[in-house]
């Protein structure tokens, strides 16, 4: 067919072919002086074989792309991986598609699995770092799947639906409205809170599982999902939208929970006032900044015996972080003890240094060990100084002599 040709003229001379048939590579005048290759031999039959059917030109083209997908399938099909590989591949891929939940954590999420039980929506709060968006993702897992309690790992391919709000959020993007189809007409568009099938007849619902929405006083959410109030606190079984040509009522799922999370350390001026209408309509668990013990805890995990050294030379920079942090009123205290404004999270950095998974440059693997730790951690926490202004306050730190 034309769009053959044309396709097959252009394979010729391209350079970006992911599958490529026999021959592309050649020019035109390689081709003529092997007729006997593959590519050129099913063009010629592809071309005879078209002239005895009636077939549109999109038809053709069809076919030839079936020709080729089932092509490259039987191939795929073909490829023999040795035995050690298939391990190596196996367990490689296992490691890399599990996300674990951290113990202090696990306290709270069952608390959260718990309040979603109960008909709650829930709003993780607190520093950053302390662990909310991976909680988030474990208490939907559990719900979605209808679990007792938490599992400490999930695959991460079946990490609920999640969104990040921002500020140019409006209804549209929550609950829905309208765009144009391309035909000169307007068509109703569903927002996230909204199930992706609808009841028909005019009637949309809610999802029918959990929304994970990060960062939720990002968005102006009282202006975002005013309407879906009155269902969000059970009150009611259905709502009637606004400016929604076609859809009625949106409906109430028995399965459709918010899991929002909020910084509380945001001092930017692009966050929104959280009401008490909204509020109300959220269960509140609030996530502490990480203790010594817990920070040395993360850090340690799965740690070799032979980086104990680096791991004793960390322990000692986060005790010098910890006293600038009392210094300058920092702190706070709590059951599990003393704790700075950030989570473990800021840590991550340190950790892969102490385990020796960071592949340095040679005039820092020159430094000495403490200076290293330093360093690292130093780059980990200064978006958090710099934040609150606070750099005079943590010179001490900074200063690799000390």
């Amino acid at each position: 067919s034309e769009r053959y040709d044309n396709l097959y003229n252009d394979a010729i001379s391209s350079t970006l072919n992911i599958i490529q048939m026999e021959g592309v590579r050649s020019s035109k005048e390689d081709s003529a002086k092997n007729p006997g290759a593959i590519d050129e031999k099913l063009r010629i039959k592809l071309q005879e074989k078209f002239k005895s059917m009636n077939l549109s030109e999109n038809e053709k083209a069809s076919v030839v792309l079936h020709l080729m997908l089932d092509a490259f399938v039987y191939n795929k099909s073909k490829e023999i991986i040795e035995p050690r590989e298939i391990k190596k591949i196996t367990k490689s891929s296992s490691k890399e598609n599990i996300i674990r939940l951290p113990e202090s954590l696990l306290e709270s999420g069952n608390d959260a699995l718990g309040l979603l039980k109960a008909g709650y929506h829930v709003l993780f709060a607190g520093a950053p770092g302390t662990g909310k968006t991976t909680l988030a993702q474990f208490v939907g897992y559990a719900w979605d799947n209808e679990l007792e309690e938490l599992k400490t790992e999930i695959p991460i391919s079946s990490i609920p639906f999640a969104t990040v709000a921002n500020s140019a959020w409006a209804p549209f993007h929550t609950i829905g409205g309208i765009l144009p189809d391309g035909k000169g007409n307007f068509a109703t568009s569903k927002g996230i809170f909204i199930d992706p099938v609808d009841l028909g007849e005019g009637k949309w619902k809610l999802r029918n599982s959990t929304v994970i929405l990060d960062e939720m006083n990002r968005a102006d959410l009282d202006r975002c999902i005013g309407e879906l109030y009155p269902i969000l606190s059970s009150s009611v079984e259905k709502v009637s939208p606004a400016g929604i040509p076609g859809v009625k009522e949106i409906y109430n799922s028995e399965k459709f929970r918010l899991i929002s999370t909020m910084n509380d350390s945001n001092l930017d001026d692009i966050v929104f006032p959280i009401s008490e209408g909204l509020a109300r309509r959220f269960q509140r668990i609030d996530l502490l900044g990480g203790t010594k013990d817990l920070i040395e805890e993360f850090i340690k995990e799965d740690l070799p015996n032979s980086r104990n050294e680096y791991y004793e030379i960390a322990k000692k920079v986060i005790d010098n972080l910890f006293g600038i942090c009392e210094e300058n009123n920092l702190t706070y205290q709590s059951e599990e003890g003393i704790h700075i404004p950030v989570g473990v999270g800021y840590f991550s950095l340190l950790k892969s240094w102490i385990k020796g998974e960071l592949n340095m440059s040679e005039s820092f693997n020159e430094m000495s060990p403490t200076i290293q730790a330093k360093r690292i951690l130093k780059s980990s926490i200064i978006s958090f100084i710099r934040n609150r202004r606070r750099s005079t306050d943590f010179q001490k730190f900074f200063d690799e002599k000390t």
